[in-house]
């Protein structure tokens, strides 16, 4: 018997699907028309009824696959049984014993979609050879012309089965051509195979006849030999055709190049796998006589759907439903593929924070624009923004709402400039913008529109802060290189800091030489602080019940090209270039050697303050270099001061390091107290010892009894919380005469100013405590 692989659809044409029934019907017609007529003869049901049923059933499981291009054959071996039923049992006999056998092997061997046409074609095929062999055999069993009949009869059965198979599957496809047909090679030697397994069952009625019939068992080896040999290189050639498909679609789908090309091999390659032109990719699941397999592209999901195939038997241990996963986890790690090339083409091209072009895509715009301006004369401008004021958003707030506001800033230059232009992301909190056609004038209107949509307040959990930005803007009419052009932007930008930030700078060349100075002396400051050209002076801190020096503060001086630049300045200058850090590292090591001629004047009871960044509370070696500024110090007490914008946040590795510090015996104060952000409840929970009042809060007591109740409630809070007050900015006689005449106690309060002492070289500070100390131990006359 044979059998097409391939699937019974609902949407197959009706010729194909009216050419199965009418198989079907024929052929169970002529078996019930046969069965009627035997039973009409009275003659009993031969004995050999009930072993050819269940044999033929057996065999059925086990037939020879022939390949085709788009479907498949199975060539059954149930034939060689009826090849024995013609020689032994009279035509009408055979073709009843043939009929139910053909039925049970229908149902027991094929999937249900397939039962109907593959018993119809047993039983056309099985009634075309019967006819034949008894219409040329001889009645009187002459061996030669009987077996000549007999292997007509055969051959005719393997013709029809294969005709009327072939007819079907022309039916459904619509079409017949070298893709669908068989090759010649496989159906000869399937032909020549299945004859010889049909003279075996002539073989065994010939022992039949002159034996006993137990020796018709001696054939069962012979028998069985060729059923598992003819399934084994049956099973062997489909798996080796199927690891081979298998292969090919691996190798398509690793050489797409799109998701498309992808899908379409994956959907060619499922119908050379399942060799069936209905199986392929489909958006809908498998329905209930379907196998499938479920391929994800993203947020798409696809279906391999192929139907349940007219194979009797497992023909290749690579079952059908395997294959079909196999084949969909090929695509799947295609489609991945594809998507993880363009997320990093996308990630190379964008900036992952705010989706706006990264530099690299925005030095190639500048280069395309400046290409497209050298022939049409209009000019290009690229506008450099930075942010002001952006490390303390990330020092206030924490990275989070530093990441936040970037998104937030990245949108609204978007909205400012509009679509023709292009917005990207440089780094850290640089954006920088390329415009075309627009002359100096449209260059400037642009850069106000720029800062107008900076200039809105950010808000964050509850919390509010402005923000502005410096903007620089150089223009070109293609004389220019783009890293050129995005240069002289970057100067004019630095210009527009140096003249008070939050405004615009248009690029002049004067420009380019005062950023280089600029660079220099940046580079000037670095050399100074490795080569220890920076010198320390200190401060005295004065109680203010006694007068007594309680404790000095140390403060940086530099004096490039011998002239002394302010100290907010070169401090300033450090924080731009990234030095910070190495500048407060060298102020508490010159701090650590100084504190030698304290301890040897005799001094022991002194406070020594160093003021810290938060940079430096974030350096992962700070504590250390805190621990071993602090030995050095002996008796005297290290007192690191912070100003209160730097510390107040939700910055938990800084409040760990602080908690670390004060646990090794290290006192914090707190600088410029009153113009931050500083709430009752967040110094309460700081290990904050010191209040130092920021000079604003002292400048007017002595002219405003407002200033001086302010002031006033300012050092009764930090009392109430147990700590030290320090009012900083005491600058003349009256300021501290106000102080001793309206506060009701004096009681762990310092004084800070010019009227009590100016920073001084340490030496000056020396004599000046053991002057004090010498006349607190001077007995009157």
């Amino acid at each position: 018997m044979t059998e097409a692989s391939r699937p019974v659809a609902a949407g197959r044409p009706w010729s194909s699907r009216v050419f199965d029934q009418a198989v079907a019907i024929v052929g169970g017609s002529t078996a019930v028309a046969a069965a009627v007529a035997f039973v009409a003869t009275g003659t009993p049901i031969p004995w050999v009824y009930f072993v050819v049923v269940p044999l033929v059933a057996l065999i059925a499981r086990y037939p020879i696959s022939v390949s085709r291009g788009r479907g498949a054959l199975t060539i059954g071996l149930e034939p060689c049984v009826l090849a024995y039923l013609v020689v032994v049992l009279p035509p009408l006999a055979a073709f009843t014993v043939w009929g139910s056998a053909a039925v049970v092997a229908a149902f027991v061997a094929t999937s249900r979609a397939n039962r109907l046409f593959n018993g119809g074609v047993m039983l056309l095929a099985g009634a075309a050879a019967i006819t034949l062999v008894h219409a040329v055999g001889d009645d009187e069993g002459m061996v030669p012309q009987e077996l000549v009949a007999v292997i007509a009869g055969c051959a005719l059965y393997f013709v029809v089965d294969l005709v009327v198979t072939e007819v079907s599957l022309t039916l459904e496809s619509g079409r017949r051509d070298s893709s669908t047909a068989a090759p010649h090679a496989d159906v000869v030697v399937a032909f020549l195979g299945f004859l010889g397994v049909c003279s075996l069952g002539y073989l065994t009625s010939l022992v039949d006849r002159v034996l006993p019939p137990w020796t018709m068992a001696l054939l069962v080896v012979p028998v069985l030999t060729l059923l598992v040999a003819s399934n084994g290189v049956s099973r062997e050639r489909e798996t080796a055709r199927r690891m081979r498909v298998l292969l090919e679609t691996s190798s398509a789908v690793q050489s797409a190049d799109n998701p498309t090309a992808v899908l379409s091999a994956v959907d060619e390659q499922v119908q050379l796998l399942m060799q069936s032109p209905k199986a392929g990719l489909r958006d809908a699941r498998p329905g209930p006589d379907q196998i499938g397999t479920r391929i994800r592209d993203g947020e798409r999901v696809w279906w391999l759907v192929a139907d349940q195939l007219r194979i009797r038997g497992a023909t290749a241990p690579l079952s059908d439903r395997n294959a079909l996963t196999m084949i969909g986890s090929f695509a799947e790690e295609g489609l991945a593929r594809l998507a993880l090339t363009r997320a990093l083409r996308l990630q190379a091209g964008r900036d992952a924070l705010t989706d706006l072009p990264n530099r690299n895509v925005f030095v190639g715009a500048v280069e395309d624009a400046l290409e497209s301006v050298r022939s049409s004369g209009d000019q290009v401008a690229v506008l450099f923004c930075d942010l002001d004021g952006f490390k303390t958003v990330n020092d206030w707030f924490g990275h989070p709402a530093g990441d936040e506001l970037l998104v937030d800033v990245a949108r609204r230059l978007c909205h400012a400039v509009g679509g023709q232009a292009v917005v990207a992301r440089l780094g850290g909190d640089e954006f920088a913008i390329l415009v075309q056609g627009m002359n100096d004038e449209q260059v400037h209107a642009c850069a106000q529109r720029v800062l107008h949509a900076v200039q809105q307040r950010f808000e964050y959990s509850g919390r509010y802060v402005n923000i502005t930005t410096s903007v620089g803007a150089a223009t070109s009419r293609g004389d220019h290189t783009s890293d050129h052009l995005v240069r002289n932007a970057d100067i004019a930008m630095y210009e527009a800091k140096r003249l008070g930030k939050d405004r615009f700078s248009l690029y002049h060349p004067s420009l380019g030489r005062t950023r280089v100075r600029a660079l220099e002396l940046t580079e000037t400051l670095r050399v100074a602080i490795t080569d220890r050209e920076l010198r320390l002076v200190y401060q005295p801190v004065v109680n203010l019940a006694t007068g007594m020096i309680v404790g000095v503060e140390a403060l940086a001086r530099w004096a490039p090209r011998g002239r002394e630049m302010p100290p907010e300045e070169f401090i300033r200058l450090a924080e731009g270039a990234g030095l910070i850090n190495l500048l407060g590292d060298a102020v508490l090591t010159m701090v650590a050697e100084d504190s030698a001629a304290l301890l040897d004047g005799g001094i022991s009871n002194l406070t020594v303050s160093v003021n810290v960044s938060a940079h430096q509370l974030r350096s992962s070696d700070f504590a250390a270099t805190v621990s071993r500024v602090n030995r050095a110090l002996g008796t005297l007490d290290l007192v690191l001061e912070i100003t209160e914008r730097h510390l107040v946040g939700d910055d938990e590795e800084v409040r760990s390091v602080l908690a670390a510090l004060e646990r090794s015996g290290v006192r914090l104060a707190l600088d410029d107290f009153g113009i931050g952000f500083s709430s009752i409840e967040s110094l309460r929970q700081l290990a904050v010892h010191v209040l130092k009042t920021d000079r604003v809060f002292s400048a007017d007591i002595d002219r405003d009894p407002r200033a001086m109740s302010l002031l006033s409630s300012m050092i009764d809070m930090g009392r109430a919380l147990g700590l030290s007050v320090v009012i900083e900015g005491i600058e003349r006689e009256s300021q501290q005469a106000t102080l001793l005449r309206n506060l009701r106690s004096l009681d762990n309060v310092s004084l800070q100013g010019h009227l009590l002492a100016r920073p001084a070289p340490l030496a000056d500070v020396i004599r000046a405590i053991q002057d004090q100390q010498a006349q607190l131990h001077v007995t009157p006359s």
